[in-house]
């Protein structure tokens, strides 16, 4: 580190090149003796030894995981996904207004009933939406009568049962105002002093950060994006999930289930990702209003470690609710959907 200084200080002596291609190399420089330092510093153990404690805690059972994935609380997908594996990055990719940041927020939702923290950081929504969508799905209110502020009675009844259930909930959310991927670690590490188990981060939606290369590269501008995402939910042992938005379908592919190929403009999503699922609804694309009981999918398109599939659920639109179906298995961390039940929110749909 000495040497590059010293080096660097020569340079800026003799007054050496452009300043500012000086400056951007001497700190990539600085960056590289301070890593070399590091691993200088840093003892690694030979194989045969790291080997042998591996081989150890696997044959006493010692070795479980000590970050288990953050459950969705949709049965369904649960047990085909596994849930959201801490330390990696997970994209919930969907055409406008198919759903994609409710699933979000349904799965935000469903981790806080359970009591584990969670961060949403959004770059699209405010404060009043978010806590309007949240609000409606646990009161069983529609999304529209909330966020207008005129419920009848019945509906306000319901609305004061839910209130106080949802202000336990270790939930931080925030409006990004600068809509950077640095924003979002700043906000993970003030998340995680107020909630050390912090282990669920949703950003939504991701092509909502802020321009910032001079080519305007917007494709390379998101690979950047879900790098440092991917760098920050791997530092704070977090489960990242982004939301992501694919184009609309041309005339000739409508009806179409959204598939990796939709990514393929979307810098390198489907490479980063550990986990891409696509929320689809078979009847939006013929204008239908959103419904109660609406048949609906969500599509595993990829996982590491797992196969593709098809995950059978409903959505219950005016709730903006994704949950299990009906005849589906009970779900872990949300109410039931059905049956005989003392909470309010359950009385409709």
């Amino acid at each position: 580190m000495a040497t590059a200084g010293g080096d660097i200080a020569a340079g800026a002596a003799a007054g050496a090149g452009d300043p500012e291609a000086y400056a951007a190399d001497a700190m990539r420089r600085i960056e590289r003796a301070a890593l070399e330092e590091r691993l200088d510093a840093t003892e690694r153990p030979s194989f045969a030894a790291d080997f042998h404690e591996f081989a150890n805690t696997f044959f006493t059972g010692s070795d479980a995981p000590q970050h288990p994935p953050v459950l969705s609380g949709i049965a369904a997908l649960d047990a085909h996904i596994g849930g959201f594996f801490v330390g990696l990055v997970s994209i919930i990719a969907g055409r406008p207004s198919m759903g994609k940041s409710a699933l979000v927020k349904s799965v935000v939702a469903n981790a806080c009933v359970r009591g584990e923290p969670c961060l949403v950081v959004s770059f699209e929504e405010g404060r009043r939406e978010f806590y309007s969508r949240i609000m409606a799905a646990e009161a069983r209110v529609e999304n529209r009568t909330v966020y207008a502020g005129k419920p009848s009675l019945e509906e306000r009844r319901r609305i004061g049962s839910a209130v106080d259930p949802i202000k336990t909930w270790p939930l931080v959310f925030v409006r990004a105002e600068h809509q950077t991927a640095e924003q979002v670690r700043l906000e993970v590490k003030r998340a995680k002093a107020t909630y050390p188990g912090l282990r669920l981060v949703a950003v939504d939606h991701i092509q909502r950060t802020q321009q910032s290369r001079a080519d305007g590269n917007r494709n390379l501008e998101i690979e950047a994006t879900v790098n440092a995402l991917a760098a920050t939910a791997a530092e704070f042992d977090v489960a990242m999930v982004v939301a992501a938005q694919i184009r609309r379908p041309a005339p000739s592919e409508k009806g179409q289930r959204p598939s990796l190929t939709d990514l393929k403009d979307s810098g390198s999503l489907e490479q980063t990702a550990r986990l891409v699922l696509f929320p689809w609804r078979p009847s939006h694309g013929d204008g239908a209003k959103s419904v109660m009981g609406e048949r609906a999918e969500i599509i595993v398109g990829k996982m590491n470690n797992g196969s593709p599939g098809t995950i059978a659920v409903t959505y219950d639109g005016p709730y903006t609710l994704w949950r299990d179906r009906d005849d589906g298995p009970p779900a872990v961390g949300h109410f039931p959907t059905s049956g005989a039940t003392s909470d309010p929110r359950e009385k409709e749909g």
